[in-house]
């Protein structure tokens, strides 16, 4: 199974092993996580000074990826930085990679998982850290 992970929060510590565990239902997982960019400010985004926020998704997204690799049932991840608005970080994101299922590690917008149930047509699990 192909399994999408956002990843928002820089502060999140989610123990992503038991719930990649209750996804997989035995079978094996194939994991992509993105982490969107998370710019200083809109001029920074407009104007292209993303750098710092680049490097912080990419680091969210690593830790990520680093912690589903230890859980039981992944047997591959790659981490990937999206674009800011999570919405459209998940599109580019299934346009590379199809999952089957995806995963909100504590998304800055609650209707973000509706979002995503009625554009994509795919299962969400909303985890929050803690």
């Amino acid at each position: 199974m192909r399994l999408l992970i956002l990843t928002d929060d820089p502060a999140a510590a989610t123990n992503l092993h038991e719930p990649l565990e209750e996804i997989a239902k035995g079978a094996e997982l194939e994991v992509k996580v993105v982490a969107p960019l998370r710019p200083e400010s809109t001029l920074d985004l407009v104007t292209g000074d993303i750098d710092d926020a680049a490097a912080g998704a990419q680091e969210r997204a690593e830790a990520t990826a680093d912690q589903a690799e230890g859980a039981r049932p992944v047997t591959a991840a790659q981490a990937a930085v999206g674009d800011a608005d999570q919405l459209l970080a998940i599109g580019d994101a299934l346009a590379e990679f199809e999952a089957e299922h995806v995963v909100l590690v504590d998304p800055d917008d609650e209707e973000l998982a509706a979002g995503v149930r009625e554009r994509y047509t795919l299962p969400v699990t909303e985890l929050s850290a803690g």
